[in-house]
């Protein structure tokens, strides 16, 4: 302090200079001090951040890099062309496996769900690309960029995985090369199935009915893989854990997401299950009955019949449906609904139809299809059928009645369909034929046969009528079921009873038959070197031939073989037998024989002729011919022969009827040759002949009337003038008759003639006497039809959004 009370700056200046002037040293030293460490400081944080934002770029330029190879990786999938690896440095790791397994969500006892549902999993190995850089790891897996460190994994870019509305699930897996040293670039795997696995798989799922899928992925960025699931897969079916019980997986580095009905269900699909057949008070099963009692009794309520249906949903969703059931094609119909009928279930619908109802709509004594049909197809695998009976009981009906009295036959036939339609067997039934003839009173005695029929059988019976034990007079007769008092009837009338099938050279002929032969003309003469002033008559012959035909046997008529046949023998008596009938005479001569028929016979004729005469003789002149016929024995040179055999075809001898009456054109030899209308139509034959333009001539025979016409003088291989009428030696009798009809010349069938007059008589004590036949009918199998079966369901349910692609990396 100084004096007079004031501070002392010395004293307190000095220390303060003292101190001031070692300050300078000091602050400078501590200042370099501060100046270096600040200095390090600095230089060692710069060359952290340094590091750190290396790094970053490094980072930076990765996930660019990355995004670029997504980029390429995308073209390629999409055009299947070949990209370059647009970063350097990258490596393929084995990481990533996933699995996509289809099922029912039922628990697997003990298994592994991929072993359960091994037909509808597919496992894949996802692979990597990977780019290491100090601290961490990028890569590109399963269409995503990833990025790793020691403390996380996350998706950079997501990889196509998500389910919100719809689900999306795009496997991209991808592999190297094993031959590149380098991985240069991308391409699509030309071996990859995965895609196509996959789509099988789904499908059997869909048809397998499994609605679930999980998707298990296990890969060193799984942490990535879960944060990513829990973002995108957020519909409410969906879980998302790391659950591995039932998985083949570590459950260390997998993630696992489960999707509860992936398909929407199949809508409700109905199909007849099976069909029940018919029940009610109207119903012998399986036959709908006439019930008891009369008028307004029958087919009331109490008398029904109900066709029952078994109707099941065979989809996955509750739902209405319409039956119908159709009966006869749709000439009786019914449609009822089924309604809130839930999946997998059935229900019962029935279809109640009135006896009377039915038989106003259908025909009684008939059998009918019916089947169920659901939205306009049927339903059934078989139709079922019934049969709507015309009354309780066994009901014969008899219809369609037929006789056949072909007059050449000796037997007649008289058929009628004979039909069970009553709702039970008839198993004792009768039929009654009662046969009436003309101006006789009680001429035959009834005939009584039995029959069977099962429902709804019908078959033909039939009665072979012998005609010779008739009487020759006009016929009433009548069938009758007895029971049912249903009759047919008819008429037919017996004639003489001699026949002739067309194109036959013999007549049928029955017993107790008065025969009449005439041969009324042997028209064969030629004028012999050229002289047209005479006529050398040729030899002819003609020998009668009859061949019993044993009683009950059918007679060859319309082509049916006729048994037991013995061989023809010559008619007895015939006085101009072995006699030549060619001979010139006026009037011309008619060599006739008359017998009965002691039994059924064949009648033939057979004509011979002769092409030489060891000594003609004149037998007179007509003014401008000299006329010389061949004495008897003095023939020579067989010509043709027309065969009285029964079991060979005669093409030379034909006989014509009523109804078979054209004879060919005539075209005489020689002029003085008497034409068909000159033989026949003049007193003693007594035919009328027509001759028509075209030269043929058409004879006007009765029905007991024939004639037998012979062609002596051409047989089949002869040779004609018209080259367009050909006769070769093999062709068949029917062949050359139709050319000696449409040819001029011979063959005319003009050189013998040879008429058959027949009277039947009738026999001594007639009496009825038929051979019954009950035929055999188809029985009608009746029953309830065949169920329908699932064929699956035509519905194509929204394509759920799980493919795949795969790439390869050389």
């Amino acid at each position: 302090m100084s004096e007079g009370g004031k501070p002392s700056v010395g004293g307190s200046g000095s220390i303060g200079e003292r101190h001031r002037s070692v300050s300078p040293i000091i602050g400078i030293i501590l200042l370099f001090g501060m100046v270096f460490v600040g200095a390090t400081v600095l230089a060692v944080s710069g060359m952290a951040l340094m590091d750190s934002l290396d790094s970053q770029s490094q980072g930076e330029q990765l996930e660019t890099c990355l995004q670029e190879t997504d980029q390429r990786i995308s073209t390629v999938l999409t055009y299947s062309n070949v990209e370059e690896l647009p970063c350097e440095g990258g490596e393929y790791v084995d990481d990533g496996e996933i699995y996509l397994i289809w099922h029912d969500g039922n628990a697997t006892s003990g298994q592994t769900l991929p072993s359960r549902y091994a037909n509808t999993s597919v496992n894949a190995t996802l692979g990597a690309l990977e780019f290491e850089t100090d601290d961490r790891t990028y890569a590109y897996q399963a269409g995503g960029i990833w990025e790793r460190t020691d403390d996380y994994a996350r998706a950079l870019t997501a990889p196509p995985f998500e389910y919100d509305d719809e689900l999306r699930a795009n496997v991209i897996a991808i592999d190297e090369d094993t031959n590149a040293d380098e991985l240069r670039k991308l391409n699509r795997n030309p071996d990859g199935a995965l895609a196509a696995e996959i789509e099988a798989a789904s499908q059997r799922a869909y048809e397998q009915g499994y609605r679930n899928l999980t998707i298990a992925v296990e890969s060193d960025y799984h942490e990535g893989w879960e944060r990513h699931f829990e973002e995108t897969m957020t519909n409410s079916s969906v879980t998302v854990s790391r659950n591995v019980s039932d998985l083949p997986l570590d459950s260390n580095s997998t993630v696992r997401v489960d999707v509860a009905g992936v398909f929407d269900p199949d809508p409700a699909r109905f199909i007849v299950e099976a069909d029940r057949g018919l029940d009610g008070p109207a119903v012998k099963d399986p036959h709908i009955v006439k019930p008891a009692g009369n008028g307004s009794n029958a087919g009331t309520p109490n008398h029904t019949a109900t066709f029952e249906a078994e109707v099941k949903n065979v989809g996955e969703q509750t739902g209405d449906t319409d039956v119908t059931l159709s009966i006869d094609n749709g000439t009786v119909t019914e449609t009822k609904s089924v309604t809130d009928l839930d999946a997998d279930s059935s229900k019962s619908v029935e279809f109640e139809f009135t006896y009377s109802n039915l038989r106003d709509n259908l025909t009684t004594g008939q059998s009918y299809d019916y089947t169920y049909q659901i939205d306009g197809k049927n339903a059934l695998k078989a139709t079922g059928s019934f049969f709507l009976a015309e009354e309780s009981g066994p009901y014969l009906e008899v219809t369609d009645l037929q006789t056949n009295t072909n007059p050449g036959a000796t037997h007649l036939t008289i058929s009628a369909k004979v039909t069970n339609t009553g709702g039970e067997n008839a198993t004792n039934g009768k039929l009654k034929l009662d046969i009436e003839a003309d101006e006789y009173e009680d001429a035959y005695s009834p005939q009584k046969e039995d029959v069977t029929r099962d429902v709804g059988e019908s078959a033909l019976v039939s009665w072979e009528v012998n005609k010779t034990k008739l009487l020759t007079v006009d016929h009433d007769f009548t069938l009758t079921a007895l029971g049912s008092s249903e009759s047919v009837s008819g008429s037919f009338t017996i004639g003489d009873g001699v026949g002739v099938a067309p194109g036959e050279s013999d007549l049928e002929i029955p017993k107790n038959t008065e025969v009449n032969v005439s041969v009324v003309g042997t028209e064969l003469g030629t004028n012999p070197y050229g002289w047209e002033d005479r006529v050398d008559w040729a030899p002819t012959f003609a020998t009668l031939y009859t061949a019993p035909i044993q009683q009950g046997d059918s007679l060859q008529i319309g082509g049916q073989e006729t048994e037991g046949e013995t061989n023809p023998e010559p008619v007895p008596s015939v006085e101009w037998h072995d006699e030549n009938l060619n001979q010139w005479d006026d009037p011309l001569p008619i060599y006739s024989h008359n017998f009965t028929t002691s039994e059924s016979v064949r009648l033939m004729v057979e004509g011979q002729s002769y092409e030489e005469c060891g000594s003609y003789e004149q037998v007179g002149s007509d003014g401008t011919h000299a006329h010389y016929s061949c004495p008897t024995g003095e023939e020579e040179e067989k010509w043709i022969t027309a065969s009285a055999d029964p079991n060979n075809p005669e093409t030379n001898v034909r006989v014509l009827n009523e109804r078979n009456n054209i004879l060919p054109e005539f075209d005489p030899g020689v002029e003085v040759q008497h034409t068909p209308k000159e033989l026949l139509d003049r007193e003693g034959v007594d035919v009328n002949v027509t001759e028509r333009e075209n030269g043929s001539a058409e004879i006007h025979l009765d029905e007991n009337e024939f004639l037998f016409v012979f062609e002596l003088s051409h047989e089949p291989g002869d040779g004609h003038p018209d080259e367009n009428c050909d006769f070769p030696e093999d062709m068949d009798p029917e062949d050359y008759w139709d050319r000696a009809l449409n040819c001029d010349g011979d063959p005319d069938f003009n050189d013998m003639l040879v008429h058959v007059d027949i009277t039947r008589n009738d026999p001594e004590s007639p009496k009825f006497k038929g051979r019954f036949n009950d035929g055999n009918g188809n029985t009608a199998t009746f029953g309830p039809g065949d169920g329908g079966d699932d064929d699956g369901s035509d519905y194509q349910p929204p394509e759920v959004g799980v493919g795949s692609d795969e790439l390869i990396i050389w």
